[in-house]
């Protein structure tokens, strides 16, 4: 609760909002200051410690009126100035099926209601999660979502510039308190932003790699410990490339498996 409220809270963001310079200002300046309006940061999404896997995006999208999901209002998401518990137990528990956040599928409008339809990048991450462990996973303990720029942005503005502060403050802290030995990189913007992070060579998760099961597979100390990195393609993208587990890993899909299920060490992986 208090990493996932520090990143709520981040004190970049009033700096940001101050310097022009600053590489976070792009981002953090698409919202306005207001903070009954300011959608604030977000740590991530389902049960970070529990989760057997860490799906791992770019950014988070704002929430708009009208434009999510065909909701009426935008999501009921954290504001600036929400109390800080009702923001902690949001950033923890908001799959926990007692937490009243979302159905699961779908969020919890500003005006109260459902969102008529499911949240599609959700409901595809689950899909793959499936595939990946091998049976119907529970977004509330099985895997968790999170991202290298945790500010809210449109069409990535800003998060380019964004990515290397956030990531220093932010990415290994919240992989730390996670037991998950595999994460998954998704899409371009993803790989594009992780790739100097972590030292991922120019064939991880590149055109010319797919079907090259071992290039988009790769171990790194991450969060206090050797972590199994593998690329998948955003599962919105429009690319042709394979965006699922079977097709993108037809050998080595038994072993990713078995290091997410803790059955197989990251290090046997490597070998």
């Amino acid at each position: 609760m208090a990493l996932a409220l520090e990143i709520a809270r981040c004190p970049e963001v009033e700096r940001a909002r101050r310097l022009v310079s600053h590489p976070c200002s792009s981002i953090v300046r698409l919202q306005q200051e207001d903070p009954g309006t300011f959608q604030i940061p977000e740590g991530w999404a389902g049960n970070l410690s529990a989760a057997r896997v860490v799906f791992l995006s770019s950014n988070p999208s704002i929430s708009e009126d009208g434009a999510d999901h065909r909701a009426g209002s935008a999501e009921r998401y954290p504001r600036a100035a929400w109390a800080d518990h009702y923001i902690a137990d949001f950033m923890t528990r908001r799959f926990a099926p007692d937490a009243g956040h979302t159905d699961g599928d779908r969020f919890i409008c500003q005006d109260g209601t459902f969102a008529p339809q499911a949240v599609r990048f959700w409901t595809l991450v689950r899909r793959r999660a499936e595939e990946l462990l091998g049976y119907p996973p529970d977004p509330d303990r099985d895997y968790v979502m999170t991202e290298i720029v945790h500010c809210k942005s449109k069409g990535e503005v800003g998060v380019k510039s964004a990515a290397a502060r956030c990531a220093q403050r932010y990415l290994d802290r919240v992989v730390a308190l996670s037991d998950a030995q595999l994460i998954v990189v998704l899409g371009a913007k993803a790989r594009d932003r992780v790739r100097p992070i972590l030292g991922l060579g120019e064939e991880f998760g590149s055109q010319s790699s797919v079907g090259d099961e071992r290039a988009n597979v790769a171990i790194r100390d991450l969060g206090g410990a050797k972590r199994a990195l593998c690329f998948l393609w955003h599962p919105t993208s429009m690319t042709k490339a394979p965006r699922d587990f079977p097709r993108s890993y037809p050998t080595l899909l038994p072993a990713l498996r078995a290091v997410a299920l803790g059955e197989l060490t990251v290090e046997r992986l490597s070998g």
